[in-house]
């Protein structure tokens, strides 16, 4: 897969940290010219700085993708920096936990907003532009809670829910014009902000991956791995997919488990 998108200009947005970094260093480690956003400008800092440290090209553009403005002018930037807009990844979102019963509105509207809103705001513009050239790639973030309820999780998942069917509407109503669009669904990936909550929480980290079948959490790299396959022209073919990575959590049954037996 070598340098199959070498001078593709790409877009990642939440590209500071997690899941967003290791997509934007694998890009442009790839050969892609990656434009690095997000609303902390330090730490997309230190992703640019990676990038250029590995001889690959980057620009910052600080952004809150919640505001449709911001991500117009984001990509607006993106377009004029080398003259086009090949690849865009919607990854940036809002976790913000609390139960159904319990959750503020204003708590509700931002998880909405980041998460779901950025995405049509971020597919739209893209599409904007790709359409009149010919064709491009998207790849929306969603996840594996957007498959099952999650205790704290409403707001997110119903979120990221929508993040897939809006993916597959992009991809039907532009498949003609040569634009792919499809979202990735990570599992419990070992983030800095996964990590830190399974520090805090009650339970050692051995009580949470045995609840994966893969028996560990996935590792950023391996969701940009995905990522890069579905921008690149591998994956010609593919459109409208929600590709779950998740170290098989959504193939298992509900029958009971007696992991605390092994």
């Amino acid at each position: 897969m070598s340098r199959m998108i070498a001078g593709k200009v790409a877009v990642v947005t939440g590209a500071g940290a997690g899941i967003g970094r290791a997509c934007a260093l694998r890009l442009a480690a790839e050969g892609a010219r990656v434009v690095v956003s997000d609303i902390d400008a330090k730490s997309a800092e230190r992703t640019v700085l990676q990038i250029r440290e590995s001889g690959g090209e980057a620009l910052l553009v600080t952004a809150d993708v919640g505001a449709r403005a911001e991500v117009f002018a984001l990509i607006e930037q993106a377009q004029q920096w080398h003259g086009a807009l090949d690849i865009v990844v919607n990854n940036a979102a809002a976790v913000l936990y609390a139960p159904l019963i319990d959750m503020e509105e204003g708590a509700w509207q931002r998880t909405l907003q980041v998460t779901l809103s950025s995405a049509f705001y971020g597919t739209q513009a893209a599409l904007r532009r790709m359409v009149p050239q010919g064709g491009g790639a998207i790849v929306n973030i969603a996840s594996g809670a957007a498959l099952s309820g999650e205790p704290g999780l409403g707001a997110y998942s119903a979120a990221k829910a929508g993040v897939i069917n809006l993916t597959k509407t992009a991809a039907v109503e532009n498949a003609r014009h040569g634009v792919r669009v499809n979202a990735v669904l990570p599992g419990a990936t070992a983030t800095q902000g996964l990590l830190v909550g399974v520090e805090n929480s009650p339970f050692p980290e051995r009580a949470w991956t045995r609840q994966i079948p893969a028996q560990r959490f996935g590792e950023p790299e391996e969701i940009a791995n995905t990522v890069l396959f579905l921008v690149s022209p591998l994956s010609t073919y593919v459109n409208g997919a929600a590709v779950v990575v998740d170290g098989a959590v959504s193939a298992r049954t509900a029958a009971p488990r007696f992991d605390d037996a092994q």
